[in-house]
């Protein structure tokens, strides 16, 4: 006869052998308010097909219609999925100049609801924008690589899922193709996760901006070199308002412009005399000594674990991850510098137009071999 003790260990493996797969793989501990980018999250890149007229999509990118689709991914840890959705272009420069544009995925509110997830319908997907496969795959993974380096941060960011594409045509007009991209949580599901709603306000009073997270973000911005953004505009920037305060929190987006990703579609910030997109220029608000060195030390504290996410990141060979630790350990050579001018205001070296960091870009001051565990 069984013990109590054997009767309950059976009824929990039975348990567990009913569940969905998802929902008990390493990193998928899914609740009744998951939402279907915790379906997607993964530690690993996820295999993913998108079926829809992708002529229609490519041709008349400019448009604001949807199109039907079919998407399904799968890993090692993931069952497979398939839902019905409806994709179309979105953005607004990439949008314009890529070939193949970037998509906002819009899920049925009905499927997720029949599927126990959460209301949040809307993803965003990063797409390889160029053509040439190697070239759209080193932009896409470095841009990638921004999000998780803010992430690192804080949590107060987007949540980003890298992915391997397999676009499909539904008409069989156009071949596969395959390519990297990255799905990037909905706006709204961010704002929950900060307790917070998504602002739609221009100009915000610099006293309602939390200014810990605004120095934050225009220091990040400055570090990865991008002048592509505004706080009084709202430009590449979520604004969350706090529920319970009412402060704003900046959360920054789109980093394709910066000195770190320096794709060949980009172009210097001629506003501020720039003549390269890896110069530096901050666009932070004006702000004092204090509140920046308060920032850096902070920046100092994360250099180790920002440096690990670069160092580790195995879709990059050797070569290209010394040239992106590189280049993040100039931010902290041009802080030193800034830093070592005491007498002097901070905020304004920091604004020096033209800045060029290429003088340093050949300078590792830590060896890959000693970040890779």
């Amino acid at each position: 006869m069984k013990t109590l003790s054997s009767q309950l260990f059976t009824l929990f493996i039975l348990f567990l052998l009913c569940q969905p797969l998802h929902s008990i793989a390493e990193g998928n501990d899914l609740g009744h308010d998951s939402s279907i980018f915790d379906l997607i999250q993964s530690d690993e890149i996820l295999e993913m097909t998108i079926v829809t007229d992708l002529r229609e999509l490519i041709e008349n990118r400019r448009l604001d219609d949807y199109l039907p689709a079919i998407i399904s991914w799968e890993s090692k840890n993931i069952e497979k999925e398939q839902f019905s959705i409806k994709v179309k272009p979105r953005g607004k420069y990439r949008r314009k100049i890529c070939p193949f544009p970037p998509l906002k995925l819009n899920f049925s509110k009905g499927d997720l609801k029949e599927r126990n997830l959460a209301k949040f319908d809307k993803l965003k997907l990063v797409t390889h924008c160029i053509d040439d496969k190697l070239e759209s795959k080193q932009n896409v993974l470095k841009e990638y690589l921004a999000y998780k380096m803010y992430n690192e941060l804080t949590p107060n960011s987007f949540r980003v899922q890298l992915v391997y594409i397999t676009y499909q045509d539904s008409k069989n007009v156009f071949a596969k193709r395959k390519r990297y991209g990255f799905i990037i949580e909905d706006n709204d599901q961010l704002a929950e996760r900060m307790n917070g709603t998504v602002c739609d306000c221009l100009n915000p009073e610099k006293e309602k901006v939390q200014e810990y997270h605004e120095s934050l973000v225009g220091f990040f911005q400055f570090m990865i070199g991008n002048e592509d953004w505004d706080m009084a505009m709202g430009r590449n920037l979520e604004l969350i308002t706090n529920k319970e305060n009412g402060e704003i929190i900046p959360v920054p987006y789109d980093f394709d412009f910066s000195g770190f990703v320096n794709p060949a579609y980009a172009l210097p910030n001629s506003d501020h005399e720039m003549t390269s997109v890896t110069d530096r220029y901050y666009l932070g608000l004006v702000t004092d000594n204090n509140r920046i060195g308060e920032t850096y030390e902070y920046y100092k504290s994360k250099r180790s674990n920002l440096e690990a996410i670069l160092a580790s990141f195995s879709p990059f060979n050797q070569r290209k991850r010394k040239k992106m630790l590189a280049y993040l350990n100039s931010f902290y050579t041009d802080m030193e510098e800034i830093i070592a001018r005491k007498d002097e205001n901070w905020f304004v070296l920091m604004k020096e137009a033209g800045r060029s960091v290429e003088p340093h870009v050949p300078v590792l001051q830590v060896s890959i071999n000693q970040v890779v565990k």
